[in-house]
């Protein structure tokens, strides 16, 4: 509850490449394995999903593999409130709930509607993205969404396949 960005959200471990990083999956077994308090050599079988464009134009590069000893796992306190785990089974049976955000132009306070055909009735033009489909699983009281439900979203589907 005390992180600067998405405070008791339900995420997978995650943060920025370090120069020391070679590779953005050097970064994720990193992280991973100062999150959950485990050795690098205790993740295996990583492979890359597909890149993520998120919010604000971050680019995030998920990956999933498999934690052998999972019950060695310590979480990092500053870091991490709890672990938990979802059967597989449950989400290849369950889809995620599904809701739009939409999205709406308001120009700023100042903007010189004087300068513009049609000035405040101008009809902006959103066709590409007028908005969004954010995800929800919900299992056992808790609520994945957000990034996170996107990229378990995506690895189901391949899952799936």
């Amino acid at each position: 509850m005390n992180l600067r960005r998405q405070p008791g959200d339900i995420c997978f471990p995650g943060g920025r490449i370090d120069e020391e990083d070679q590779t953005p999956m050097h970064c994720a077994v990193r992280e991973t394995t100062e999150e959950l308090g485990i050795k690098n050599t205790d993740i295996v079988d990583v492979f890359p999903l597909d890149y993520v464009v998120a919010d604000m134009g971050r680019i995030i590069y998920p990956y999933v593999g498999r934690i052998k000893n999972p019950e060695e796992i310590v979480p990092n306190k500053d870091e991490v409130g709890e672990v938990f785990t979802i059967p597989l089974d449950y989400l290849l049976e369950n889809e995620p709930d599904v809701y739009k955000v939409h999205f709406e132009v308001k120009p700023a306070d100042d903007f010189p509607f004087d300068l513009i055909i049609g000035g405040e009735n101008y009809q902006w033009q959103m066709r590409q993205m007028r908005h969004m489909n954010e995800m929800f699983y919900q299992y056992d009281g808790r609520v994945v969404w957000g990034l996170t439900a996107k990229i378990l979203y995506h690895f189901i589907s391949l899952v799936k396949c």
